[in-house]
């Protein structure tokens, strides 16, 4: 797994550089245009410079003396020091005119065209900023594998369709829904579908999930046991407090034989007073989620949710036994109801049903998590 995730992480960083190298570029034909504007603004003064000079020589009575200008060094048979001494009527006077209105003439084509070529450059960078122009979203995630889902694989798919995701992090499973229907965050990869449902109806909330991602179950993990024929009685299990990762830990309990729970009980909404049977007579220790890794140092068993596990760094192969996800366990990208037809949205969805974003799950740290049933039918 180690490995995996260094390899992933430096392909990203290559991409990150291709990027950083493009910027690059756009930043170079930006002072390129920037260093074409000044260019303009210098022809433009020496345009006015030159028809002062036209009107001067052409209002000199006897003797007039202007300033020279390097421009004018084909006439430097009429230098005097550093001015021009034009006498009106003569042979050199007639020269001088005629060799100003061309220099004139010449300045305002050159004037027009840098002008004109600086405006198109400013047009074209325009359009190119207007078609590459990425909008920044935020996604609320919890401690676990889903904020590097979002930012390694969901987020460079999205970038395609104009769209840059970044994380902003919670440490329970209440705030990341709350920000959302508050408009504090533009969307939530954090919870399954069973959670939503409840937290939202509970709450009172309008929030719509979008599509399922591929999801890290619950596992039960031991720093004492190699394996549950070990487990004794009265052991003391540590087990999520929340209604809809409850109702999963009882259903993995039941699975392994180490309880029982009354048929006459939904399984999604069972609690611990719903265990029938208890053969082993263990005690149960209901904490906050984010809290079960961390127990593990004072209980036997703890039953934790897999992103928690994945940011524990617990790895699932050593976990003593896995849930086999139903489709309502499996994590959801959820924004707020409001937004559901937004074309934010409807990119996400088309992300996520796409083939790219399986692809790039396969080749990720991701690609051993339980994939949403829609992807094999």
């Amino acid at each position: 797994m180690i490995r995996r995730v260094s390899q992933f992480r430096l392909d990203q960083r290559a991409r990150i550089g291709e990027k950083e190298h493009s910027r690059l570029t756009e930043d170079g034909l930006g002072a390129f245009g920037r260093e074409q504007k000044q260019a303009c603004s210098g022809i433009a003064r020496y345009s006015k410079a030159v028809n002062k000079l036209i009107r001067l020589a052409g209002s000199a009575n006897k003797l007039k003396v202007v300033p020279r200008t390097r421009l004018f060094r084909p006439f430097s048979m009429m230098e005097k020091g550093r001015f021009f001494i034009i006498k009106r009527g003569n042979k050199e006077m007639k020269q001088l005119k005629k060799g100003i209105v061309g220099l004139v003439a010449a300045a305002v084509l050159i004037t027009l065209a840098a002008c004109g070529n600086t405006s198109s450059t400013e047009d074209t960078q325009s359009g190119e900023n207007s078609v590459n122009a990425v909008e920044e979203k935020v996604v609320g995630v919890a401690p676990g594998p889903y904020g590097d889902m979002v930012t390694e694989v969901i987020s460079p798919l999205m970038e395609e369709k104009g769209y840059q995701l970044t994380t902003k992090v919670f440490n329970d499973y209440i705030q990341p829904n709350n920000a959302l229907a508050n408009g504090q965050i533009d969307a939530n990869l954090f919870q399954h579908t069973a959670y939503l449902e409840k937290f939202s109806a509970d709450n009172q909330l309008s929030l719509t999930a979008l599509q399922k991602v591929p999801t890290l179950g619950m596992g039960i993990y031991s720093k004492q046991l190699s394996s549950l024929d070990e487990l004794a009685d009265g052991a003391t299990v540590s087990i999520a407090n929340d209604a809809s990762n409850l109702a999963r830990t009882l259903q993995l309990l039941a699975a392994n034989e180490l309880i029982t729970i009354a048929d006459n009980i939904d399984e999604t909404k069972a609690t611990v007073n719903d265990i029938e049977e208890n053969p082993k007579n263990l005690t149960f220790k209901e904490l906050d989620a984010a809290q079960l890794a961390r127990s593990l140092d004072t209980v036997d068993l703890a039953l934790v949710p897999g992103n928690f596990a994945w940011a524990a760094s617990l790895d699932p192969a050593d976990a003593l036994a896995l849930e086999s996800l139903k489709e309502e366990y499996k994590n959801v990208f959820v924004v707020s109801s409001e937004e559901e037809d937004s074309d934010f949205a409807k990119a996400v969805t088309e992300v996520l049903e796409s083939d790219a974003f399986k692809e790039a799950i396969a080749e990720s740290p991701f690609s051993n998590f339980d994939q949403p049933k829609f992807w094999t039918e």
